[in-house]
């Protein structure tokens, strides 16, 4: 195996400290490895967030395109803490009676459900999510069919290294957060914008050393922090 180079070495500690190996995530559920898999395979939850084997994959960098769509093999994979309530779910729907692709379908209708409740009520959802509105009013099949495309994006993985937690709440806001401090960036009020970026730094995750200066928090926080002469975040201390 080629040595990692130093911003790789640096991902390692960051990697181990937000994402869990299958055996955690596998406690975490109570259920045995195979059986986790096969509830991430069927849908229920997503799959690895990031794995090593010379050299990172990341499921951020796979859902853009610029890797490819899956990990190697024999790679060392990572998952996100957020998926174990989606198996969660999942497993006690299964003890109902449902199949494992009965329980993928009932989180995909369910967080559908929950992110159509949660936009009227979130701040900047509108700019956010434009498509989900038709002539100032909330379109109901529009914004159903974003959602579906929002739970696809965090079942490929994407939103894995974006969030801490993933629900719909969570996932609107953040976007929201986003596209807000992107366009306000350099003409609001620095104390204004502040409070919004420390908002947003609840929600998501420091992001990995290579990803964090194109990602969200690069973009807004770090931007932020610059503009105003604010210091450093210090993502990785």
């Amino acid at each position: 195996m080629q040595s990692m180079t130093p911003e790789e070495a640096a991902g390692r500690p960051y990697v181990a400290r937000w994402f869990w190996r299958l055996p955690q995530l596998a406690i975490a559920v109570g259920l045995d490895e195979e059986a986790t898999l096969s509830l991430i395979g069927a849908g229920c939850a997503p799959g690895p967030i990031y794995a090593w084997h010379d050299g990172w994959w990341s499921a951020l960098a796979a859902c853009r395109g610029t890797i490819a769509p899956t990990p190697p093999e024999k790679a060392e994979r990572y998952y996100s803490p957020s998926a174990a309530w989606d198996l969660r779910r999942a497993i006690l729907r299964i003890r109902e009676g449902a199949t494992a692709d009965g329980a993928a379908a009932a989180n995909r209708a369910d967080f559908a459900r929950q992110f159509l409740a949660c936009l009227p009520s979130v701040p900047g959802a509108e700019e956010a999510f434009p498509q989900c509105w038709r002539d100032g009013r909330l379109d109901p099949e529009r914004a159903r069919i974003v959602a579906e495309k929002e739970w696809a994006t965090w079942l490929q993985g994407a939103y894995g290294v974006c969030l801490r937690l993933f629900t719909a709440q969570n996932c609107i806001r953040k976007e929201a957060l986003a596209a807000r401090l992107k366009r306000r960036l350099r003409e609001a009020d620095p104390l204004i914008l502040l409070e919004e970026a420390r908002d947003l730094a609840a929600l998501i995750l420091p992001f990995a050393p290579w990803e964090r200066a194109q990602a969200t928090p690069g973009l807004t926080i770090d931007a932020l922090l610059a503009l105003a002469r604010l210091g450093d975040d210090l993502p990785y201390c």
